[in-house]
């Protein structure tokens, strides 16, 4: 199983797989998974897809549209968010995070629910996330202190470096995939204590 970290950074772990669009008519079919899943994910609410357009010119509009894509199922406890949608299926668990096998298998468990219900339609696009927050009470450091992967910085530049964000995108060879490395310093509003 790997090096299993006492407290692990992870605030969100999750699995996502998205297959050819369903036409909303199935939209109830999907409605109909909470019977299936309702003993451990007892909350259900309605999940939207929303989309806006402005309008320049001589004169300025706008306007919004809501359109319904699908269904959340929820733990009690609000830990884990099972998402059955028209365009697929998510399963994401947040802090605490346990393991990589608790987390496939409670995947594999739900898809193979919301598989039943959608029936043979096409998977394009299998992807897994993790977000880790990783607090350093520093207001100035070298990031290379703490992380293996970071920003270089010109030498004819200054060596401070406030804040950055930063994206990787490394092929994955072995198994025809991509590996997205977006990593950020994140500023604390001290008034919240929520990172933005």
């Amino acid at each position: 199983m790997g090096f299993r970290y006492a407290n692990a950074p992870i605030t969100e772990a999750l699995i996502d797989i998205r297959v050819e669009p369903l036409p909303s008519s199935r939209l109830e079919d999907l409605k109909a998974i909470h019977d299936s899943v309702k003993d451990q994910c007892p909350e259900k609410r309605e999940r939207f897809n929303v989309q806006g357009e402005i309008h320049v010119g001589p004169e300025v509009s706008a306007s919004a549209q809501r359109t319904l894509i699908g269904f959340d199922f929820k733990t009690s406890d609000g830990k884990q968010i099972f998402q059955a949608r028209l365009d697929g299926f998510t399963f994401s668990r947040l802090k605490p995070y346990g393991n990589w096998v608790e987390l496939r298998d409670q995947a594999r468990s739900l898809w193979s629910i919301y598989r039943a219900v959608i029936g043979g339609q096409k998977v394009i696009r299998v992807a897994v996330r993790y977000i880790n927050q990783i607090d350093i009470p520093v207001p100035s450091l070298d990031y290379k202190d703490y992380f293996l992967t970071t920003p270089e910085i010109s030498p004819a530049l200054p060596q401070v470096l406030s804040g950055f964000f930063m994206q990787l995108q490394l092929p994955q060879p072995d198994f025809n995939g991509m590996l997205i490395l977006n990593q950020t310093a994140a500023t604390c509003l001290l008034y919240t204590s929520r990172c933005v």
